[in-house]
Parts: C-alpha cells; sequence; structure tokens
C-alpha cells in the first residue's frame, strides 16, 4: 500500500491525476483490508457480519444516489456512466464476498469487501462531479435513446462475431477471454436495457465492444503489428477528443481512459482503455451532430502523441503501415455497421420477414404443383 501511495504521488506530480487516483484507489483497498482483516481476529466472525452490514448500507445509499438523476447534459453523461458502471462492479463484487463469506473464505470475503465498499465511494464520487460539472446543453432523450439501442446492437453483433470467430479458430486464451468477457456485458447491457437502466446498458455496451474488438486485434498478430495498432487506437482516440475539445465540449472520462492507457504497459488493457475513450467521445460527438474529421485539424491535441521514430525510411513505412490499418478498420467498421443495421431491423420486422418467407414458399410451391407433368389416363 505504502508503494503505491508513492506511485500516486507521483503521477499526481506529473499531473496524471487519473492514473493517481488508481493507484490511490489501490492502495486505499488493501488498507482497508487491513483493518478488516485485523478487526477479523480480534473479534471473529462477528467483525465479518458487522463489515457485511456496512457495505450493504453503503451500496444502498451509493443507488439512491447514482440513480437520482433526472436530467442529463451533454457534458455529464461521460461522468454518469463512470458512476454507473462503478456501481454495478460493487455490486457485483459484493456478491462474490457473500459467496466466499458462506463458504468460509473468510479473509477472501474481506478483501472483496473492501473493493466493493470503496468502489461504491467511487461511484457516488463520479456522480458528484457529473453534478458539479455537468451544466450545458441537454440531452435529446429520444436520440440518446437510439442511440443506445444502436449500441447495444452493436455490442451484441461485434461480441457474436468475435466470440464465434476466435472459439473456432482455437485462439489464445487472452484474446478468448476477452470475447467471453464482451458476451458478459452484453448480456449485462441486455438485462439492464430490459430493466430500463439504459445509462448502465451504455456503460455495459460500451465495455463489450472494446474487448471484442480488441480480442479480434489479438488474433494471429506479430508484436510489430500490435505496436502500431496500438499506435492507431491512440490516434483515433485523440481524434474524438480533440474534435469534442473543439465543438466546446470536454470529455471527461475520454480523456481519463486515454492518459490511462498511456500509462498501461499490457497491451491489450492498453488497447482496451483507447478504444472505450474513443467510444466514449463519438458519443458525444454523435449527440451533437458532430462527425470526426481528421483532415480538419488544424492544432495538435493536448495529449503528445507517441515519440516518432528517428529513421526518417522507418517513418514512411509506418505512416504506410498506419493508413492501411486506418482503411482496413473503416472498412470493417462500415461493414459491421451494415451488418448492424441489417440484423436491427431483421429483428424488427421478424414476422413481416416471416410473413413474406411463407408467402414466397407458398408461391414456389404452387408453381412446382402447376408446372408438374400431369398423367392422362389413355
Amino acid at each position: 500500500a505504502e508503494a503505491l501511495i508513492e506511485e500516486a504521488k507521483a503521477r499526481a506530480d506529473e499531473m496524471k491525476f487519473y492514473v493517481a487516483a488508481s493507484k490511490a484507489f489501490q492502495a486505499i483497498i488493501l488498507c482497508q483490508y487491513a483493518k478488516y482483516y485485523v478487526e477479523l481476529i480480534s473479534h471473529g466472525e462477528e467483525a465479518l457480519a458487522d463489515v457485511v452490514e456496512e457495505v450493504r448500507y453503503l451500496l444502498d445509499m451509493a443507488r439512491n444516489v447514482v440513480n437520482s438523476s433526472t436530467v442529463i447534459t451533454i457534458n455529464a453523461l461521460e461522468l454518469l456512466l463512470a458512476a454507473k458502471i462503478r456501481l454495478r462492479e460493487a455490486e457485483e463484487i459484493y456478491d462474490e464476498a457473500i459467496r466466499a463469506y458462506r463458504k468460509g473464505d473468510y479473509a477472501g470475503s474481506m478483501y472483496r469487501l473492501a473493493f466493493s465498499k470503496w468502489r461504491a465511494v467511487t461511484a457516488i464520487e463520479w456522480f458528484k462531479v457529473a453534478v458539479r460539472f455537468g451544466a450545458g446543453a441537454m440531452v435529446n432523450l429520444t436520440s440518446l435513446k437510439t442511440l443506445i439501442e444502436n449500441y447495444l446492437y452493436e455490442a451484441l453483433t461485434v461480441s457474436s462475431y468475435a466470440y464465434t470467430v476466435l472459439s473456432q479458430a482455437g485462439a489464445m486464451s487472452e484474446a478468448l477471454q476477452l470475447a467471453e468477457e464482451a458476451m458478459e456485458f452484453v448480456d449485462k447491457a441486455k438485462e439492464s436495457f430490459f430493466k430500463g437502466d439504459l445509462l448502465l446498458s451504455l456503460a455495459e455496451s460500451i465495455e463489450a465492444l472494446s474487448r471484442a474488438s480488441v480480442a479480434m486485434n489479438l488474433l494471429n498478430i506479430n508484436p510489430q503489428a500490435l505496436r502500431l495498432h496500438i499506435e492507431l487506437l491512440s490516434r483515433l482516440s485523440l481524434i474524438s477528443i480533440h474534435e469534442c475539445l473543439n465543438a466546446n465540449i470536454l470529455p471527461f472520462m475520454a480523456l481519463c481512459y486515454q492518459e490511462y492507457a498511456l500509462e498501461i504497459r499490457d497491451p491489450a488493457v492498453s488497447m482496451i482503455f483507447y478504444r472505450s475513450s474513443a467510444i466514449y467521445a463519438k458519443i458525444l460527438l454523435s449527440l451533437l451532430g458532430v462527425h470526426a474529421r481528421p483532415a480538419e485539424i488544424v492544432e495538435k491535441p493536448s495529449v503528445s502523441p507517441s515519440r516518432k521514430p528517428s529513421s526518417e525510411g522507418s517513418s514512411h513505412v509506418r505512416e504506410g503501415s498506419e493508413g492501411y490499418l486506418s482503411e482496413v478498420e473503416e472498412l470493417i467498421n462500415e461493414l459491421l455497421r451494415l451488418f448492424n443495421l441489417f440484423t436491427k431491423y431483421l429483428y424488427m420486422y421478424r414476422e413481416v420477414v416471416l410473413t413474406c418467407i411463407i408467402i414466397v414458399l407458398l408461391v414456389v410451391v404452387t408453381v412446382l404443383v402447376l408446372a408438374a407433368p400431369r398423367r392422362t389416363n389413355r
């Protein structure tokens, strides 16, 4: 915990505040776990029961706070999504803690309860940030609902495709695990949508999309191509962020995730955060009716891009590779979008489609019967 606190201080001095907050969050969980564990040793199982009640009370309070928002602005949307997804995580970890408690795994239960408690606290804090800095243009609720539906369908399509391809291809465990996680988030997003918690559904759809796309990126890719793809995702994220800034919108979570992705050394996790960053920014642009236009950027983004190679020749190779990867990604995204629209409308008008199929089959059968040679008695 002390090492994490020192890291948090160092990142704060570097003005990497989201990374610093993440380190501090990890440290406080360990400190809370140590406190709970001492109480468990000192007072036995009774102390654990008290902790369970404490965390349950905090979760109830977090639900009341996070779900109290009735007004959604463009500036507050990202922050509300952050609060929603963190509250959902706190609830899930709490359920895991209860299962561990019932199995007699008291140490494991204590750690999960510590995590759940402080994850609930962060959900409340993100909501407070949304309230404080969320003033601005209101979100058109009709447009927002349509956007949420589209993201849910896209998450379902992309995640299903990724899981099918990776499971049949015998992909490496990391890629397949991400695809499985994406499918789990899709199930959660559908559940939240049908329960009427549309913001949580959107947040979960974003999680699914990020994991599914990264899972596909990890399929049969060499280290050099992986580095290029990470740089491409970073650039796409920066472009979307810059477009938001040009539209006088601060993409708070997009900036936070961009910062965190730069810090992470794990390529898969880094790509997930870059992808999430871009999606969060694009959602704001969609609600504003703005589309990212890289060619119109005249100023460099405030976040420094990756260092360029010193060799001019390798620079040309990289630019060519990036251009190719960009074109491929745009083509894939367009194909997925078209397939998504097809499945969406097929689902919406499934009864009409089924009726048409039956009519066509009846017509075909009738024609075949009429065209069949007739036997005559001689």
